[in-house]
């Protein structure tokens, strides 16, 4: 099982529990790609690497089935979990309303800062276009929406956009290659900026879910398009 380098995790943190840590590790490492769609896991592998109990790595093992990023079958063990055209569609109109909502709650709460700090991101991100740098592209793109995460001071919210986030990471790099996507990407992002600009909550909120239709679709033709292509 190729998981990041070897690094044990902390063995007592009250703020976090041992389980927790473990859950992360996992998560990192199958949003990143270290751990790929289909591959299967060992909790033994996982003890091993993180130099932790079997407890831990079980638990860790059963919350990231609940949440998707894992699968468990009888006499098959746990694999990461692979996501179809129809994983996409269920989760993008989701994902798209709670980044909506976010938006609405984190608009009274945005100062002349928080939009020109925006502004810099957004910047940012045009030049990682132009450059054709699509994992800076992402980490940047991270930092604009993580603004709003903030701003909305609703950690439950944050919780739920995340684990959705997390997800779909892999293949939200993958529809940032496809040519174009970037600056339409810094586009879209221009517009919610203006309409956070005007104080006009209903605007920005139709922006963000424009923005995600707009992801959703392209990555579902292209996911498609990719599957019939491995089918063949």
């Amino acid at each position: 099982m190729a998981t990041p380098a070897n690094r044990p995790v902390s063995r007592r943190n009250a703020a976090h529990p041992l389980r927790e840590e473990v859950e992360a590790y996992l998560r990192r490492a199958i949003a990143s790609g270290s751990l790929r769609p289909g591959q299967k896991l060992s909790e033994k592998e996982v003890c091993l690497r993180l130099r932790v109990s079997r407890t831990p790595v079980r638990e860790a093992f059963q919350r990231l089935h609940t949440e998707g990023f894992i699968t468990s079958r009888p006499r098959r063990g746990a694999a990461v979990a692979r996501l179809s055209a129809r994983d996409l569609r269920e989760i993008y109109p989701i994902l798209a309303s709670l980044e909506a909502l976010v938006t609405r709650l984190a608009l009274p709460q945005l100062r002349v800062a928080d939009l020109a700090r925006l502004r810099r991101l957004n910047g940012g991100l045009a030049v990682l276009a132009d450059r054709g740098d699509e994992t800076g592209f992402m980490r940047v793109n991270h930092d604009f929406h993580a603004l709003f995460y903030r701003r909305c001071r609703n950690e439950r919210l944050q919780a739920m956009v995340r684990q959705l986030r997390d997800q779909t990471y892999r293949l939200r790099l993958f529809a940032v290659s496809v040519p174009g996507r970037m600056h339409e990407a810094v586009k879209e992002h221009d517009e919610i900026i203006a309409a956070l600009e005007g104080a006009d909550g209903g605007a920005a909120e139709r922006a963000v879910r424009l923005h995600m239709e707009k992801s959703m679709g392209l990555l579902i033709r292209q996911w498609q398009l990719t599957e019939t292509l491995l089918a063949g």
